[in-house]
């Protein structure tokens, strides 16, 4: 069962590891990020190097879009894409999407990595299946860490 979750900003890579420390799933990331400040002056910036222990209430694995009605579709763009494991206060998560690709290329199982605004980026598959198992690992009790290095 996932454990920690190490993201690696050198090598763009996130890797999931069961209780033993293995490497049960290894991702494609990228961490690239927009220019500016958010709405509370500070500067977009990935997140610091450390250790994050993330909350059941930060993480959602929805899956595809579809157009019958069930989701919101407004804005014609889906940001965060299949899945999301939040990090801290300041916003910073693991996500998939596109906020710039519009609908419906954002919502394509491996889309192109576009800019955020500090979050790392994974393809919507892979966060999908990394947020089901931060699910299933805290709804079991386990304190799930992503350990971001560079």
């Amino acid at each position: 069962m996932l454990k920690e979750i190490q993201v690696n900003k050198s090598t763009n890579t996130v890797y999931a590891m069961d209780e033993q420390y293995h490497i049960i799933g290894q991702y494609d990331m990228s961490k690239g990020f927009w220019p500016g400040e958010n709405s509370a002056g500070e500067p977009y910036c990935n997140a610091e190097d450390g250790a994050y222990h993330i909350q059941r209430g930060n993480v959602y694995a929805d899956g595809p879009y579809s157009g019958d009605g069930h989701r919101d579709l407004s804005g014609d763009v889906m940001p965060f894409g299949w899945g999301y494991i939040g990090l801290d206060d300041r916003g910073h998560a693991l996500h998939g999407g596109g906020s710039n690709l519009g609908w419906p290329d954002s919502d394509t199982p491996v889309q192109e990595f576009t800019k955020t605004h500090g979050c790392f980026r994974m393809h919507n598959t892979d966060i999908y299946d990394l947020a089901l198992a931060a699910i299933e690992a805290l709804d079991n009790g386990i304190d799930v860490v992503v350990t971001v290095i560079s």
